[in-house]
């Protein structure tokens, strides 16, 4: 398991990135529509807006280890065992039959 504080870290160069997509396609954006392209200019807006919302989302996150204890794991689900792959295996946990390996008699 990783420890939080890389996954903070790790959490802030994602938002890094997309706020850098954002301000990339806002200056192509930009470009385009000072150069007369504003065909191209508006092809370029969704992508500004769409990087600049994942951006916000990631960055809007609450951190993790902040807060009050035993508040940074609510809501998440609880890892489960997985269960035994072979039948053998699983067949072990039930509990014996009345009748186990008995064949009729002649």
């Amino acid at each position: 398991m990783r420890p939080k504080q890389d996954v903070v870290s790790q959490q802030g160069s994602h938002a890094l990135f997309f706020v850098f997509l954002a301000a990339g396609s806002l200056a192509i954006s930009l470009g385009s529509f000072a150069s007369g392209q504003s065909g191209s200019a508006l092809l370029w807006m969704p992508l500004v807006f769409a990087f600049g919302f994942v951006a916000w989302k990631r960055l809007s996150r609450p951190r993790a280890g902040g807060g009050s204890p035993g508040q940074t794991d609510a809501g998440r689900p609880v890892p489960v065992k997985p269960g035994p792959t072979h039948h053998l295996v699983a067949a072990s946990a039930l509990p014996p039959a009345d009748k186990t390996r008995s064949f009729p008699k002649d």
